[in-house]
């Protein structure tokens, strides 16, 4: 808000202090007074009346003046169109910050690291720019980046490090950082498709039989995931070794439990009529056991969909749950679980 100071001006008060020439009378000046001529004064008077309407009348003419103009200025304003500034993708700064090629590079990284920011897989060895700088740890412009004859994307999808020339295959602490990295940021293509297609089952790391007393029944897991049970079995959780569980068991990436009782229903039927909302019904066959399978069983409060396999003995009915099933890293592993579950 601006403050108007109303201050009168000294030409202002010296109007108020004059001192009025004496009165002639004929041709005889008046008689000075007693104190000498210094007291006279010889010009006429100020007109203050004349000079405050002039005063006011400056005023409002600029105040006037200043709406017009204003006005003037709106009106000119709202008929401009209304032109929004857009990014444009030849903006040098919007294509630093962009991942062209959506390989988990941005293109100012691209840059740095001498890859092309318009191919996910620079040097061809089945593992996204990304994956290479941030997960694994390999050079994205060397096809084998250990120099031992094998392309980086094979030895990661067998297990093997791809930094490392040794005939050894990657231990679990290296393999458990793989994983921890791989949830948190996420595979890129072509990572994903070489990880399914040219994975070796032989190449899991040491896994650990685990037999559930409850249920009976068995699973095996690998060094990357820790097992932990909850009312003596009735419920199995795994996740990644390294990380904080969860509070809630059911929260794991894996959970293991009883999904309920089929009575005289096929399983295929007692899938389908308690989760009657899903479709995605596929009825497999694990270790000479019928199992059905639902695909994105649900979607939580969190946006996840979850995945769902279900084996039965008897009226009982165990089902094996990979919550958030949207992340890749862990395709492997639930497969692992799955594929190695049998009733004793």
């Amino acid at each position: 808000m601006d403050v108007i100071n109303n201050k009168k001006s000294d030409a202002d008060k010296s109007g108020l202090d004059f001192v009025v020439m004496p009165k002639f009378e004929g041709t005889k000046p008046a008689t000075p007074p007693a104190d000498g001529p210094a007291n006279l004064v010889s010009r006429p008077a100020p007109q203050r009346g004349k000079k405050t309407i002039a005063i006011i009348a400056g005023i409002f003419t600029i105040a006037v003046l200043a709406a017009a103009g204003y006005y003037i200025y709106m009106r000119i304003q709202a008929n401009l169109p209304n032109v929004q500034p857009k990014l444009s993708i030849d903006d040098p700064a919007t294509l630093a910050r962009a991942d062209t090629d959506d390989d988990g590079l941005s293109n100012e990284r691209e840059d740095i690291a001498g890859t092309d920011f318009q191919k996910a897989d620079s040097d061809g060895d089945g593992i996204a720019d990304g994956d290479e700088v941030d997960i694994f740890g390999s050079d994205p412009m060397l096809f084998d980046t250990d120099s031992d004859s094998y392309d980086d994307g094979q030895e990661v999808a067998r297990g093997y490090s791809p930094v490392l020339n040794s005939t050894d295959r990657a231990d679990s602490a290296e393999r458990q950082k793989w994983l921890q990295k791989s949830v948190d940021l996420g595979l890129h293509e072509p990572t994903i498709t070489t990880l399914r297609t040219k994975a070796d089952a032989a190449a899991a790391s040491n896994k650990t039989l685990y037999v559930n007393k409850a249920y009976n029944y068995s699973v095996e897991y690998p060094q990357e995931l820790v097992l932990r049970e909850e009312n003596n079995g009735q419920t199995v959780g795994l996740y990644i070794a390294g990380s904080a569980p969860d509070e809630e068991i059911t929260a794991d990436p894996f959970v293991i439990t009883l999904a309920g009782q089929a009575e005289a229903q096929n399983l295929k039927d007692w899938v389908t009529a308690v989760y009657e909302r899903y479709q995605a019904v596929e009825e497999l066959n694990i270790n000479g056991a019928s199992a059905v399978r639902l695909r994105s069983m649900t979607a939580d409060e969190y946006g996840c969909s979850n995945d769902g396999i279900f084996f039965r003995k008897g009226n009982s009915v165990i089902a094996i749950t990979w919550n958030c099933s949207d992340s890749a890293a862990l395709d492997q592993y639930y497969t692992g679980i799955v594929n190695s579950f049998k009733f004793r």
